[in-house]
Protein backbone atom coordinates (compact mmCIF):
# COMPACT_ATOMS: atom_id res chain seq x y z
CA UNK A 1 0.00 0.00 0.00
CA UNK A 2 1.28 3.26 -1.11
CA UNK A 3 0.68 6.73 0.93
CA UNK A 4 2.46 9.78 2.10
CA UNK A 5 5.19 10.50 3.71
CA UNK A 6 6.49 13.90 5.84
CA UNK A 7 9.55 15.60 5.52
CA UNK A 8 10.55 17.76 7.56
CA UNK A 9 13.66 20.55 8.83
CA UNK A 10 14.51 22.49 11.04
CA UNK A 11 16.55 25.11 10.98
CA UNK A 12 17.14 29.02 11.67
CA UNK A 13 15.88 29.87 8.28
CA UNK A 14 13.70 27.65 5.36
CA UNK A 15 15.07 24.63 4.22
CA UNK A 16 13.59 22.67 1.37
CA UNK A 17 13.49 19.25 2.44
CA UNK A 18 13.44 17.83 -0.78
CA UNK A 19 17.08 19.06 -1.65
CA UNK A 20 18.56 20.69 1.05
CA UNK A 21 18.86 23.70 -0.43
CA UNK A 22 19.09 27.04 2.32
CA UNK A 23 19.85 29.99 -0.04
CA UNK A 24 16.32 31.94 0.69
CA UNK A 25 17.86 35.69 0.68
CA UNK A 26 14.51 38.25 1.78
CA UNK A 27 12.28 34.65 2.06
CA UNK A 28 9.73 36.51 4.64
CA UNK A 29 8.98 39.43 2.07
CA UNK A 30 7.45 36.79 -0.88
CA UNK A 31 3.77 36.81 -1.72
CA UNK A 32 2.85 33.36 -0.27
CA UNK A 33 4.14 34.30 3.35
CA UNK A 34 1.90 35.59 5.94
CA UNK A 35 2.02 37.00 10.15
CA UNK A 36 -0.17 34.06 11.79
CA UNK A 37 -0.68 35.22 15.11
CA UNK A 38 3.05 35.58 16.81
CA UNK A 39 4.01 33.01 13.94
CA UNK A 40 5.13 33.61 10.40
CA UNK A 41 3.69 31.06 7.96
CA UNK A 42 3.14 30.42 4.29
CA UNK A 43 4.81 28.49 1.28
CA UNK A 44 8.15 29.01 -1.12
CA UNK A 45 9.29 27.52 -4.41
CA UNK A 46 12.95 26.04 -4.03
CA UNK A 47 15.41 27.39 -6.48
CA UNK A 48 17.53 24.37 -6.16
CA UNK A 49 14.95 21.48 -7.29
CA UNK A 50 11.75 24.05 -8.16
CA UNK A 51 9.41 22.25 -5.75
CA UNK A 52 6.97 23.59 -3.27
CA UNK A 53 7.19 23.25 0.63
CA UNK A 54 5.73 25.18 3.69
CA UNK A 55 7.47 26.53 6.43
CA UNK A 56 6.15 27.70 10.02
CA UNK A 57 8.45 30.54 11.97
CA UNK A 58 8.03 30.42 15.33
CA UNK A 59 8.71 33.60 17.62
CA UNK A 60 11.89 32.12 18.87
CA UNK A 61 13.37 32.29 15.31
CA UNK A 62 13.52 28.49 14.85
CA UNK A 63 11.39 27.75 11.09
CA UNK A 64 9.89 24.19 10.23
CA UNK A 65 9.71 23.62 6.52
CA UNK A 66 8.26 20.34 5.63
CA UNK A 67 6.44 18.84 2.14
CA UNK A 68 4.79 16.12 1.38
CA UNK A 69 5.74 13.07 -0.90
CA UNK A 70 4.60 9.88 -2.15
CA UNK A 71 5.74 7.05 -0.37
CA UNK A 72 7.62 3.92 -2.19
Amino acid sequence: MSGKQLLIEISNGPKCPSCQCDTFDDWHHERGIKQVGLAIAGSLKCHGCGRFFGIHRYSDGEVHSTMWRKAA
